[in-house]
């Protein structure tokens, strides 16, 4: 297993202002050096009392320079990241971000810092982080975010909509539906969602383009719901053909698009904080909304849990294994061959098949490391894996390989 902590060394660039920072951490001492590039920069070294104040001290000083607007560029450093820019200083929504692979381009939102009740949806390029379009919206949260070819679906509060980002026109797809709102989900261009009905609010799938409707669901009985351990949870498989849903403890509603058949897989879980199918339709993944926060996985072919799931091993910072297996985020590499979770504050890669663990991955400029708050992950179409931290730094890994 490879294991990547936080680096000790390295630089970040200032490609507006044409600067570097430099940083060195050895035991109890932090040297760092900042000028212009191409030249000698200035050189500070101080002394801790501890290595753990000397760590705390560039994580303090690492976070302010990315907020100055200097950029951690996998051209200036070893490791496995790719780009780590600071993006907002606001909480929008952990999901609203998204990598779209053919255009490579970045997609985010964040509030603006001029009105807080407004945000914005920003490209960047996730090479060198530099911010190429920006488009704003008068609403005041995006919960979630996906490409779409050339178009972003996003939702606001209990409407869903989808931005041309050439043409910056938005149309609104629906609102209104269930209380949470149902985080929407995007696949093979069928777009999976709630919004009201003729009657009430409903759970739909729809061709995003056409706008036709492929399936719909009552969704009455849990208008607005009130016990926060209850939500609407629901997925997409990758091939559009499948949807999952969750709004009761211990059951997964699963509709066949193609035939029109519906199951239910039952087991002893309460709601779920997350699913997502694995893309090759044979397994579907949970995390538990409450009860143990652990993740789980499920087997289509025979509706019965994978054991093997259940057997992780999950850590505390200092690398001694947690008595709990409290997961609370996870996704699927495009290829189906990998599993990313979320471990405290780090970031597990594991070999889906064989659950052998293969990377492991600090994250920094976290608040919280536990819960559903702290950072959020989500794989691009090509394999790139992009988090961001409630502390707003979005940070873009490269493809890994078994």
């Amino acid at each position: 297993m490879s294991t990547f902590p936080i680096p000790a060394s390295g630089r970040l660039t200032n490609i507006e202002k044409n600067s570097f920072w430099d940083w060195s951490l050895d035991g109890k001492s932090l040297t760092t050096v900042s000028g212009k590039l191409g030249r000698d920069g200035r050189k500070t070294t101080k002394k801790h009392p501890s290595e753990e104040k000397a760590a705390s001290d560039l994580e303090s000083k690492h976070f302010k320079k990315l907020r100055e607007g200097f950029r951690h560029l996998h051209a200036e450093n070893s490791g496995p990241i790719a780009l780590q820019t600071f993006f907002a200083a606001h909480y929008t929504g952990f999901m609203s971000f998204d990598l779209q692979s053919e255009r490579n381009e970045l997609a985010a939102c964040r509030s603006t810092q001029a009105d807080p009740a407004s945000c914005e949806i920003v490209v960047l390029d996730p090479e060198s982080g530099s911010e190429t379009k920006l488009v704003s919206l008068d609403v005041s949260d995006v919960s979630c975010l996906r490409w779409h070819d050339h178009r972003i679906v996003f939702q606001a509060d209990d409407r869903v909509s989808v931005l041309d980002i050439e043409s910056q026109k938005i149309d609104n797809f629906g609102k209104g539906g269930v209380f949470p709102h149902f985080e929407f989900d995007l696949q093979a261009g069928r777009l999976l969602s709630s919004r009201s009905g003729t009657s009430g609010p409903i759970i739909a799938v729809d061709e995003l383009l056409t706008a036709q409707t492929l399936l719909e669901i009552d969704a009455s009985e849990q208008e607005r719901v009130t016990d926060h351990h209850i939500q609407h949870v629901g997925a997409l498989a990758p091939s559009g053909k499948l949807v999952a849903i969750c709004r009761q403890k211990g059951e997964i509603e699963i509709y066949n698009l193609d035939d029109g058949t519906n199951t239910i897989i039952r087991g002893d879980f309460p709601c779920v904080s997350k699913l997502q199918f694995h893309p090759s339709g044979e397994w579907i993944g949970l995390t538990e909304h409450y009860g143990d926060w652990r993740f789980r996985v499920w087997s289509l072919s025979d509706g019965r849990e994978d054991s093997r799931f259940r057997e992780l091993q999950f850590r505390f910072s200092n690398g001694i294994p947690r008595p709990t297996s409290s997961c609370f985020d996870f996704s699927f590499s495009p290829s189906g061959k990998l599993l990313a979770l979320r471990d405290n504050g780090w970031i597990q890669i594991r070999d889906f098949h064989n659950q052998k663990e293969l990377y492991r991955i600090e994250q920094n400029h976290v608040v919280r490391d536990t819960g559903t708050s702290g950072f959020r992950i989500h794989y691009a179409a090509d394999g790139r894996l992009v988090t961001r931290t409630d502390r707003g730094v979005l940070t873009v890994y490269p493809p890994h390989s078994i």
